[in-house]
């Protein structure tokens, strides 16, 4: 079971958040643009998804179900281009030392 923080996100959303913005304070300080601007577009895109949490589970709370499917979707495309960017992340990594 997740370990909950003050506002009802897991522990690990927020482990990779904190995360997400050491790695964009990594990049900053070697020179590699690609990786730092993937990197701080997942932690970005993240930030978005870890502010409309609250409005998802009030909309399910409500029974506003067609603004819970817009959120809840909106949180899932987000996740999923977040994932395609730490993948491109790993491999310009990989490839670009």
């Amino acid at each position: 079971m997740l370990k909950s923080s003050g506002g009802n996100i897991p522990l690990v959303a927020n482990l990779v958040g904190h995360e997400s913005w050491n790695m964009v304070n990594h990049y900053q300080n070697n020179n590699q643009n690609l990786a730092k601007y993937f990197t701080l577009s997942s932690f970005v895109l993240m930030t978005i998804c870890y502010a409309i949490t609250p409005l998802i589970n009030n909309a399910k709370d409500t029974s506003n179900e067609q603004l819970w499917v817009v959120l809840h979707l909106a949180t899932i495309l987000i996740t999923l281009i977040v994932l395609v960017l730490s993948v491109l992340t790993i491999i310009y990594w990989k490839f670009n030392p």
